[in-house]
């Protein structure tokens, strides 16, 4: 199991990178941009990546916990 822990982690990892890049080319953009239908679309995959991310952090805690009552 705690291989698959570790596997999770490296999936968060992976994805908080993925919104720190996201977020970095959100901010170089114009204002024009951001209220574009583009931008918006942007924000909200961003978002539901975080979420996911969020998720994947609950899941690797649950995991810990039931390891160190097994």
């Amino acid at each position: 199991m705690q291989k698959q822990i570790e596997k999770l982690k490296k999936v968060r990892d992976k994805a908080l990178e993925l919104i720190e890049r996201r977020d970095k080319a959100a901010l170089i953009r114009s204002d024009e941009w951001y209220n574009s239908e583009k931008g918006k679309n942007h924000e909200t995959a961003t978002a539901t990546l975080a979420d996911a991310t969020e998720t994947i952090n609950d899941a690797i805690k649950e995991l810990e916990i039931y390891l160190k009552h097994t």
